[in-house]
Formats: structure tokens, C-alpha cells, sequence
């Protein structure tokens, strides 16, 4: 994440810890970013369309719609989809 350590530093994004096993409704390890402004998306999107290589990434929304749909519906993928374990949701 070295492309957006001044977005980092600055709160734009927020980046969460990696987690050694499977958590909530993911099936595989996992790590989380949070941004919320349309500027940070149409920067960081891209970035990972290139260079995600064989990792997963999955991209959602947090509405007030529920987080069944914010991991489903409403989701964007790169990569190879994961079946996400919808129960915990």
C-alpha cells in the first residue's frame, strides 16, 4: 500500500489487520480497507484491477440496506469469486 501511504497517513484509508484464518462470512484469510469518497475509489479500483494478481478482492459498499446485500448484490469482485459464507450474515 505504499501507492497511497499520504491517503493512508492522512485517514482517507484506513487499513485493518490481516487475519491468519477465515472470519465472518469469508472463506479464506482476509484483509480490509476502508475508504469512503468517491475520489479514493475511482484511485484505489484501479489499482487493484492491475495489480491484485492471483489474490480475491472483493469491493462492497456499507448501506443502511443490510450486509447481506452490501457482500452480495451490491458487490464488485477481482479475481477468481469467493462462495462467502452468507449464515454469518
Amino acid at each position: 500500500m505504499n501507492d497511497f501511504k499520504d491517503e493512508i497517513s492522512k485517514g482517507l484509508i484506513r487499513v485493518h489487520k490481516f487475519w491468519e484464518d477465515p472470519i465472518g462470512p469469508h472463506p479464506i484469510v482476509m484483509w480490509e480497507i476502508d475508504f469512503k469518497t468517491p475520489e479514493i475509489f475511482v484511485k484505489i479500483v484501479p489499482w487493484f484491477q492491475i495489480n491484485h494478481g492471483k489474490l480475491s478482492v472483493l469491493i462492497h459498499p456499507r448501506t443502511d440496506k443490510g450486509h447481506l446485500l452490501d457482500h452480495t448484490e451490491y458487490a464488485l469482485w477481482l479475481g477468481h469469486k469467493q462462495r462467502l459464507l452468507t449464515e454469518y450474515l
